[in-house]
């Protein structure tokens, strides 16, 4: 266990995938990508939290609902940072199924050898980066704040650019995005074989 916290970014609302991409089973009978989140995030972080959407119907403790409507991943971070019981917090997309726990010890080494990084993430080399699985330090709060509250788009790679951060370069499976039907198909497809 690492002296870390984690938050599952859950709050999405799966438009381009067309249902509810936290319930989608990985397997028959298997987990569904929430579960495995949890499951990845519990075996590493001392806490764990799940992010949800603004108007979330019924929150649980270990729920933090978006306070603002719209503001996508970055509040969920925000919202993980703002609970500072530890001063990092493993950021986990539900839909990065191919994600295992041991990246985190690995992004934890990288920011062990240069404690000043506010984001170590990881990335292909090839430009595919993925900062919603990545590693944020609670000094890169204010900053998210100011952006979210700046007007601009929310994009995560907005507000890194601002930051002191370090890509890590991982296999490619590590990276897998499921936003579609045909996203969801080859991954399914490919965990077959």
């Amino acid at each position: 266990m690492l002296p870390i916290q984690g938050v599952i970014l859950a709050g999405g609302q799966s438009r381009r995938m067309g249902q509810c991409k936290n319930d989608l089973l990985i397997d028959p009978g298997g987990p569904t990508l929430l579960k495995r989140a949890r499951r990845t995030l519990h075996s590493i972080c001392v806490t764990v939290w799940v992010s949800r959407p603004f108007g979330y119907p019924s929150p649980t403790p270990e729920d933090l609902v978006d306070e603002r409507p719209q503001l996508g991943p970055l509040m969920g971070i925000a919202m993980a940072l703002a609970q500072h019981r530890q001063d990092l917090t493993c950021v986990l997309a539900v839909d990065l199924p191919g994600v295992p726990a041991s990246l985190f010890d690995t992004l934890y080494q990288h920011w062990m050898d240069d404690p000043t990084l506010e984001v170590v993430y990881p990335g292909d080399g090839d430009g595919h980066i993925q900062p919603l699985a990545g590693l944020w330090h609670a000094k890169a709060l204010s900053a998210i704040q100011s952006f979210l509250g700046s007007g601009q788009p929310p994009r995560v790679q907005g507000v890194m650019r601002q930051l002191p951060s370090k890509q890590v370069i991982v296999p490619q499976e590590y990276l897998v995005n499921l936003n579609t039907p045909e996203d969801w198909a080859r991954f399914q497809a490919a965990s077959a074989r």
